[in-house]
């Protein structure tokens, strides 16, 4: 959740039109997080403990995984600009 509110705390503009499945976003970041590292889970509870094991921080800590799932959920389908002005050219 911290990293949602960090996204949208950072670009304004951006909002949800609907409620967001955070169990997908969640199943998006362990999927990122396994093509990243290669990891040889067997199964989803040891790759999870993997992830879990993981730094948050850094360029493969855990809040990067779960940045870039909230990031394909929102340009997948649930993002709308928040901007009521009109664009214009000066």
């Amino acid at each position: 959740m911290a990293v949602i509110a960090v996204l949208l705390e950072r670009n304004p503009e951006v909002g949800f039109t609907q409620a967001l499945d955070v169990q997908s976003i969640f199943v998006k970041a362990l999927s990122y997080f396994k093509e990243s590292t290669g990891s040889k889970a067997s199964n989803e509870e040891e790759l999870r403990g993997e992830f879990y094991q993981t730094p948050a921080d850094g360029r493969n800590g855990t809040h990067s995984f779960i940045a870039k799932a909230v990031c394909s959920v929102l340009l997948d389908n649930a993002v709308t600009n928040t901007d009521r002005e009109e664009c214009s050219i000066m």
